[in-house]
């Protein structure tokens, strides 16, 4: 075995350390999936509760839609519709005619830095908040 690894240039020293650098690889690897793994799992809890909600919200239960949509907003900040989310729990509270909930729920799709996709409906929102409750 050492005359081939001699024949082909390999000392056992340099064999020795592509099997470390294998072995940090294959750690890598799996650490890497067991991330990515977490994170699908996240994004699946957020969106089970995304339509949990969406599904009282249209029936009109608004308590409970708000509780799920709050629990999103809360426990997972980095969820692909949270701006969607955002407004439906607006909507929700203001049904349940809880005006400054509903416009802090909804501040930050107000901002100018805000999508435009869901600035105009948050700002309309908003606005029937702040007319509904007197200020």
């Amino acid at each position: 075995m050492r005359k081939i690894a001699r024949r082909a240039g390999i000392s056992f020293k340099k064999r020795a350390h592509a099997n470390k650098v294998k072995i940090v690889k294959s750690f890598s690897i799996g650490l890497f999936g067991v991330f990515c793994s977490i994170t699908a799992v996240w994004g699946d809890a957020a969106n089970d509760l995304y339509i949990k909600g969406t599904a009282e919200l249209t029936n009109g239960d608004y308590k409970s839609a708000t509780r799920d949509f709050d629990d999103v907003i809360a426990n997972y900040p980095t969820t692909a519709s949270l701006d969607d989310i955002r407004l439906r729990d607006g909507f929700a509270y203001l049904h349940m005619d809880e005006y400054d909930k509903a416009i802090a729920v909804m501040a930050p799709e107000v901002l100018p830095t805000a999508k435009d996709d869901f600035r105009g409906t948050a700002l309309y929102y908003t606005g029937i908040a702040y007319l509904t409750k007197g200020g």
